[in-house]
Protein backbone atom coordinates (compact mmCIF):
# COMPACT_ATOMS: atom_id res chain seq x y z
CA UNK A 1 0.00 0.00 0.00
CA UNK A 2 1.26 3.52 -1.02
CA UNK A 3 0.27 6.23 1.76
CA UNK A 4 0.89 9.72 0.56
CA UNK A 5 -0.05 12.26 2.93
CA UNK A 6 1.89 15.83 3.69
CA UNK A 7 0.72 15.58 7.34
CA UNK A 8 3.80 13.87 8.83
CA UNK A 9 1.72 12.63 12.13
CA UNK A 10 -1.12 11.12 9.74
CA UNK A 11 1.20 9.51 7.53
CA UNK A 12 3.14 7.63 10.32
CA UNK A 13 -0.17 6.94 12.20
CA UNK A 14 -1.74 5.44 8.59
CA UNK A 15 1.57 3.19 8.18
CA UNK A 16 2.04 2.34 11.33
CA UNK A 17 -1.56 0.85 11.66
CA UNK A 18 -1.53 -0.95 7.91
CA UNK A 19 1.91 -2.49 8.88
CA UNK A 20 0.07 -3.69 12.54
CA UNK A 21 -2.52 -5.51 10.07
CA UNK A 22 0.26 -7.18 7.95
CA UNK A 23 0.27 -4.68 4.91
CA UNK A 24 3.63 -3.43 3.92
CA UNK A 25 3.58 -0.18 3.39
CA UNK A 26 5.51 2.94 1.34
CA UNK A 27 5.35 6.38 2.70
CA UNK A 28 5.13 9.55 0.85
CA UNK A 29 5.16 13.19 2.12
CA UNK A 30 3.44 14.37 -0.97
CA UNK A 31 2.20 13.95 -4.52
CA UNK A 32 5.49 14.13 -6.25
CA UNK A 33 7.47 11.93 -4.06
CA UNK A 34 4.25 9.43 -4.35
CA UNK A 35 4.50 9.55 -8.43
CA UNK A 36 7.72 8.41 -8.15
CA UNK A 37 7.18 5.95 -6.42
CA UNK A 38 4.51 4.36 -8.60
CA UNK A 39 6.98 4.71 -11.59
CA UNK A 40 9.75 2.37 -9.13
CA UNK A 41 7.22 -0.49 -8.13
CA UNK A 42 4.02 -1.74 -7.86
CA UNK A 43 1.52 -1.45 -5.68
CA UNK A 44 -2.24 -2.95 -4.63
CA UNK A 45 -3.47 0.55 -3.29
CA UNK A 46 -2.85 3.88 -3.04
CA UNK A 47 -4.00 5.94 -0.44
CA UNK A 48 -3.93 9.74 -1.18
CA UNK A 49 -4.26 13.04 0.28
CA UNK A 50 -6.14 15.86 -1.69
CA UNK A 51 -4.47 18.51 -0.78
CA UNK A 52 -0.80 18.42 -0.55
CA UNK A 53 2.35 19.56 -2.48
CA UNK A 54 4.34 19.38 -5.20
CA UNK A 55 1.44 17.42 -6.71
CA UNK A 56 -1.78 17.44 -5.06
CA UNK A 57 -4.09 13.91 -5.15
CA UNK A 58 -6.61 15.16 -7.62
CA UNK A 59 -3.42 15.98 -10.27
CA UNK A 60 -1.91 12.15 -8.70
CA UNK A 61 -4.76 10.61 -9.75
CA UNK A 62 -5.20 12.41 -13.61
CA UNK A 63 -1.63 11.07 -13.90
CA UNK A 64 -1.80 7.80 -12.84
CA UNK A 65 -5.11 7.17 -15.00
CA UNK A 66 -3.22 8.59 -17.75
CA UNK A 67 -0.66 5.74 -18.04
CA UNK A 68 -0.98 3.10 -20.60
CA UNK A 69 -0.07 0.34 -18.59
CA UNK A 70 -2.20 -1.80 -15.63
CA UNK A 71 -1.43 0.83 -13.36
CA UNK A 72 -3.94 3.14 -14.61
CA UNK A 73 -6.61 0.87 -13.04
CA UNK A 74 -4.83 0.65 -9.87
CA UNK A 75 -7.23 1.35 -6.86
CA UNK A 76 -6.60 5.02 -5.71
CA UNK A 77 -8.52 5.86 -2.40
CA UNK A 78 -8.82 9.49 -2.03
CA UNK A 79 -8.97 10.76 1.91
CA UNK A 80 -9.73 14.16 2.58
CA UNK A 81 -11.65 16.61 5.32
CA UNK A 82 -13.55 17.93 2.85
CA UNK A 83 -16.72 16.66 1.33
CA UNK A 84 -15.88 16.88 -2.44
CA UNK A 85 -18.24 17.29 -5.77
CA UNK A 86 -18.33 14.16 -7.31
CA UNK A 87 -17.07 15.32 -10.56
CA UNK A 88 -14.19 16.37 -8.56
CA UNK A 89 -13.56 13.10 -7.23
CA UNK A 90 -14.81 10.92 -10.17
CA UNK A 91 -11.25 9.50 -11.18
CA UNK A 92 -10.62 8.31 -7.35
CA UNK A 93 -11.97 4.42 -6.62
CA UNK A 94 -13.63 5.86 -3.66
CA UNK A 95 -12.97 8.54 -0.79
CA UNK A 96 -12.01 7.68 3.21
CA UNK A 97 -13.04 10.93 5.20
CA UNK A 98 -10.59 12.64 7.68
CA UNK A 99 -10.56 11.78 10.36
CA UNK A 100 -10.50 8.10 9.84
CA UNK A 101 -10.51 5.73 13.06
CA UNK A 102 -8.75 2.06 12.22
CA UNK A 103 -11.74 0.34 11.97
CA UNK A 104 -12.38 2.31 8.64
CA UNK A 105 -9.08 2.43 7.26
CA UNK A 106 -8.76 -0.93 7.89
CA UNK A 107 -12.06 -1.86 6.14
CA UNK A 108 -11.31 0.76 3.13
CA UNK A 109 -7.91 -0.83 2.55
CA UNK A 110 -9.76 -4.25 2.41
CA UNK A 111 -12.44 -3.99 -0.10
CA UNK A 112 -10.38 -1.61 -2.42
CA UNK A 113 -7.64 -4.46 -2.36
CA UNK A 114 -10.41 -7.02 -2.91
CA UNK A 115 -12.12 -4.95 -5.65
CA UNK A 116 -7.72 -4.81 -7.47
CA UNK A 117 -8.27 -8.47 -7.32
CA UNK A 118 -11.01 -9.14 -8.74
CA UNK A 119 -9.81 -7.48 -11.63
CA UNK A 120 -6.75 -8.42 -11.61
Amino acid sequence: VLVADDDEDLLVCTAILLREAGYEVVEAPDGQAASEALDAAPFDLVLVDYEMPRLDGLSLIERVRQRDDARARLPIVLTTLAKLPSERTARASGELPKPYARAGLLQAVARYRAAEARSA
